[in-house]
């Protein structure tokens, strides 16, 4: 069986609270990998929410320490806190202020996004919450039980500093 937090629906959170907070200028950066992994239906709703909202969105694939360029644009979703947090570093060393030059958007609500300066506005997946829930599958398998071969667990928009 399958537990995944629902990564359309954090595009779609990451993608509005730019928007919300003024962005028309917005970018996803997902890792450079040929793998079908969640990070790609992040992408897709983000994508989806830019089109249908009619601001400027683009895809930027690099991995979570490649340094950061003026050509990114200037508001972010990345799609892991590690990532934000690296952008976060890489604006510090651009002389760019976070979120008065740009704002940005984690996922995962990690501990690395408290410990930032700003803190990282994330989408937060309820990780305690999966991992029990796949225990308790793994649990019924063995005991030859049924359980869905998919579960999807909501994720939220955790508001923080990174945003303005």
């Amino acid at each position: 069986p399958a537990v995944l937090c629902d990564n359309y629906q954090g595009g779609i959170l990451a993608a509005n609270r730019l928007f919300d907070a003024g962005c028309r200028n917005i970018a996803i950066f997902n890792p450079p990998t040929k793998e079908n992994i969640p990070a790609y239906s992040r992408e897709k709703a983000f994508m989806k929410c830019c089109e249908d909202k009619k601001i400027s969105g683009r895809v930027v694939y690099t991995d979570r320490l490649a340094p950061l360029s003026e050509e990114f644009g200037n508001n972010i979703f990345a799609t892991s806190d590690v990532m934000a947090a690296n952008i976060i570093r890489a604006c510090k060393k651009m002389g760019k202020r976070v979120p008065e030059d740009i704002s940005i958007v984690g996922f995962d609500d990690t501990w690395i996004s408290t410990l930032t300066y700003p803190s990282i506005t994330t989408i937060h997946q309820p990780v305690q919450e999966m991992c029990e829930y796949a225990i308790e599958a793994i649990v019924k398998k063995v005991k030859s039980e049924k359980v869905p071969s998919q579960v999807v667990f909501p994720v939220e928009l955790i508001d923080r500093e990174s945003t303005k």
